[in-house]
């Protein structure tokens, strides 16, 4: 059962950026804008407070859990596909910005904006950022330290309200990628077959499912 008061739409927004990266892109701005989309969407799954586990360990929603382990895998996989496809465009624009000596402005609101705590108004980055006239290598090293940033996340650091400095880690994808071993398949998975909402043997399936989504991210590099 949904938690009441709460309305999730989870597995919708996860359909919803499946489709939308099923769409192979050959220009750079829309290929951006759909892969950190996807980014974007699957920052809010694994936030969703039906994810959450209770005090005593259990889960809030099996139902729910299992409808987002089978849509939110393949979704992993076609981010990562969808941030290679990106760097090979941002390549060939940067290649013809400079073919025909024009400058590249750096429009972060155009490329998906932030998100988190980046995005909700206490870190004011992209308030400097968009709109930034820029050569076309520094253009392509900014958008793909952007890139990177959703990959691996970012440390910020932020003061707390007496005055303390502490370090924020701004989650990225290989932080996605933990928190669905560790949530949806070392703890959420063994109840969900001990309560038999999932048969047994989806347990190897979706560990090679996870086994081969790792491999793909470590296979994604952007320099």
């Amino acid at each position: 059962m949904m938690k009441a008061g709460f309305a999730c739409t989870c597995v919708d927004d996860i359909l919803r950026a499946t489709k939308a990266l099923s769409l192979r892109h050959s220009e750079w701005l829309p290929a951006v804008k759909a892969a950190r989309g996807a980014s974007a969407i699957a920052y809010r799954v694994l936030e969703c407070p039906l994810l959450q586990t209770n005090s005593a360990g259990g889960v809030v929603d099996l139902d729910h859990i299992d409808q987002v382990i089978v849509v939110f895998c393949p979704l992993f996989l076609l981010i990562i596909r969808a941030y290679n496809h990106v760097a090979v465009l941002i390549d060939i624009e940067t290649s013809s910005a400079q073919e025909h000596g024009r400058q590249s402005r750096f429009d972060l609101d155009s490329y998906g904006g932030l998100w988190g705590s980046l995005g909700n108004g206490r870190i004011r980055c992209g308030n400097y950022y968009n709109g930034l006239p820029m050569d076309p290598q520094q253009w392509r090293q900014s958008l793909r330290t952007l890139l990177k940033s959703d990959i691996h996340g970012l440390d910020l650091t932020k003061r707390g309200n007496e005055g303390n400095s502490y370090i924020y880690h701004h989650n990225g994808l290989w932080d996605f990628l933990q928190e669905m071993k560790s949530r949806l398949l070392a703890g959420n998975l063994t109840i969900l077959l001990d309560s038999g909402v999932v048969p047994h043997n989806s347990e190897v399936d979706t560990q090679q499912l996870v086994e081969v989504v790792e491999q793909f991210l470590k296979d994604l590099v952007i320099a």
